[in-house]
């Protein structure tokens, strides 16, 4: 009542007084509300029609005419026209980068919810992998042997977190992953693998093999001795027609006997890769003659510059927030 009686006296220029007692009826508050209203309105037109000019009619068509047979009177420049990368699908990772592993430190929670969603749904057996302390998307080389993995935070090669592998004695332990190879191209493969000794053996096999088998179609046996983080690196030569273009493989590291190893930042690449690049993309995008490659839009609305400088072994793994992926 205290408000409606506040703009009557604004809209009457503070003429308006009340008498002592004095109370509105119905009839006259919705007469008030209304003379408020009118005036608001022609208030709100006034305003509107003083921020917007029209002093010629709004064709209803425009036309453009263009004079092929004019000069332009200066050159216009290729970098007009260009490309782009963003990480749609496996453009990049798995695409352009030749990094074969997914997930290669061995961190957690480089997927969004939806990506991992996905990926139960498509490997099923992912789901009782995690259950036994693995991080998306490695699995145990025997589920039979329960959990024989242990996460270290904080002690780690690279990003935050590394795995310790707890092997049994005579039965083989280890981790491996579902990869594709380009053997329509190349059969050697240059990979390496942080490893810190902590008791039992000091061997590791890393090895190719037929996907969901035990068959080895190539292998390289390392001596992983010291105590403190050291790289290891090893060859695969996966023989002629062993696999063809599109066949799944697994990527195994198996430990030796009752061996405790920690593991982190793993990689496997085609030797054949242009400075961790991979050949097929760098061919398509040189055909393309594209004066002109943009990095991002989304891509980069969280990308900071200095996580993609310096050693790439020690370079962090994180979510890329635009896309829910790794990067």
């Amino acid at each position: 009542m205290k408000t409606l009686s506040f703009w009557i006296i604004i809209l009457f220029g503070g003429r308006i007084s009340f008498p002592p007692g004095f109370r509105m009826t119905f009839k006259l508050r919705c007469l008030a509300l209304l003379v408020l209203t009118f005036f608001l309105l022609s208030f709100s037109a006034q305003i509107a029609s003083a921020q917007i000019t029209i002093d010629q009619p709004i064709p209803p068509v425009a036309t453009v005419h263009v004079d092929a047979s004019r000069d332009a009177g200066a050159e216009i420049s290729r970098t007009i026209f260009g490309s782009f990368l963003e990480p749609i699908g496996n453009s990049t990772y798995n695409g352009l980068w030749a990094q074969i592993l997914q997930n290669p430190s061995l961190e957690a929670g480089l997927w969004d919810a939806p990506h991992v969603r996905m990926m139960l749904h498509e490997h099923p057996e992912l789901a009782r992998a995690s259950e036994l302390g693995l991080p998306l998307p490695w699995e145990p080389l025997d589920f039979a042997q329960g959990n024989r993995y242990q996460i270290d935070y904080g002690h780690a090669a690279n990003s935050w977190r590394s795995l310790v592998i707890i092997g049994l004695p005579d039965q083989p332990t280890g981790i491996r992953q579902e990869v594709y190879l380009p053997v329509q191209r190349e059969l050697s493969y240059v990979g390496s693998l942080y490893a810190r000794h902590i008791s039992g053996p000091t061997g590791l096999t890393v090895s190719i093999r037929d996907h969901d088998s035990a068959r080895v179609l190539a292998s390289a046996h390392i001596d992983a001795t010291q105590p403190d983080w050291t790289k290891y690196t090893f060859t695969l030569n996966v023989p002629q027609g062993a696999l063809h273009r599109l066949d799944p493989a697994d990527f195994v590291v198996q430990v030796e006997g009752d061996e405790q190893v920690g593991l982190d930042e793993l990689s496997l690449m085609p030797a054949d890769n242009l400075d961790g690049l991979d050949p097929d993309a760098v061919a398509m995008a040189k055909a393309m003659d594209t004066t002109l490659v943009r990095f991002g839009g989304n891509f980069t609305s969280t990308y900071n510059w200095r996580n993609g400088i310096g050693p790439r072994d020690k370079r962090i793994s994180m979510m890329n927030l635009a896309w829910g992926i790794p990067e």
